[in-house]
């Protein structure tokens, strides 16, 4: 039996080795594939950089576009998502309810054909598509308030913080409310 010292936080201890990401907390590293983050942060988008972390590498603008334009496609969910939705307790916690909107996705798209890179694809550009619309719902429907429609003309950022609020960001906001908005997925 090996025996294990407590370190608060985990600190210094590898959780797992990672081909996706690198974390070294104390030299304030934290990679994706192998770009430093502050790269992508400067230089990538948010579908961007998830398309990195998914598929292995940076898409080539043709790859991006295509992958915006599906993403973009597959943004609302079917009104019985959002009517479930509404059935939730407003105190219920945003990743529960993100939970159970994501699991009962599954029931439009049951066909499971996980050897099939095409079906793969098509289920991860749907979820990641969709994520936004359900946070955004449940934060709305939680106030009292109906979801807001996704906005086409919109990127994927600007347009959750859309769904917020029903107003369209401008560069500030983006920056200042995108680290308020993550809050939705923890606050109770």
């Amino acid at each position: 039996m090996t025996v294990c010292e407590y370190q608060p936080g985990l600190e210094g201890v590898p959780a797992a080795q990672s081909q996706i990401s690198y974390v070294n907390g104390q030299e304030g590293l934290l990679e994706y594939r192998g770009i430093a983050i502050k790269e992508l942060a400067q230089h990538s988008s948010f579908l961007e950089t998830a398309y990195l972390l998914i598929w292995g590498q940076l898409p080539s603008r043709k790859e991006l576009a295509i992958f915006e334009r599906e993403i973009t496609y597959h943004r609302r969910v079917k009104y019985r998502i959002r009517d479930m939705m509404k059935c939730f307790p407003e105190s219920g916690r945003p990743m529960d309810a993100l939970q159970a909107s994501a699991a009962a996705l599954g029931l439009f798209h049951s066909r499971r054909d996980l050897d099939n890179p095409d079906y793969i694809r098509a289920a991860v550009v749907r979820l990641l598509a969709k994520i936004p619309t359900m946070v955004a719902a449940f934060q709305n429907i939680r106030k009292g308030n109906d979801p807001v429609t996704p906005c086409d003309e919109l990127d994927y950022s600007a347009n959750f913080l859309y769904m917020l609020d029903e107003q369209q960001p401008d560069s500030f906001s983006l920056i200042s409310l995108m680290s308020a908005s993550f809050s939705t997925l923890s606050t109770p």
